[in-house]
């Protein structure tokens, strides 16, 4: 959320870009594009001009999304593991509160 650099970018926009075509593969996934036209009120065109205007998203337009849109005050990392590797590692490295569960997802006391 304080900066990002080029090769982020133009990473994220590359990745946008190359995956777009894999959305319109199968019957399901043109009809689902199709229906978010009408279900999002966009225009006809928008499939038309979506990889340009994904070209045109700059860094600071990406910078000002992360600080709106990502809340890392109220983010959780997963990880699943042997505790006896990465519990005392976690907790020396990053100083992060282990919470462990077992496989039902029941917090452990």
């Amino acid at each position: 959320q304080e900066t990002i650099s080029d090769e982020e970018a133009d990473y994220a926009r590359s990745y946008i870009i190359k995956r777009y075509p894999s959305e319109f593969q199968t019957n399901s996934q043109i009809a689902g594009n199709v229906a978010s036209l009408i279900l999002h009120s966009l225009p006809l065109d928008y499939y038309n001009t979506y990889l340009d205007k994904i070209k045109s998203v700059d860094k600071e337009l990406m910078l000002n999304a992360a600080k709106e849109q990502v809340h890392i005050d109220k983010m959780a990392v997963v990880i699943v593991g042997d505790k006896k590797v990465v519990k005392e590692e976690l907790e020396k490295e990053f100083g992060a509160v282990v919470i462990e569960l077992d496989s039902q997802g029941k917090r452990i006391s």
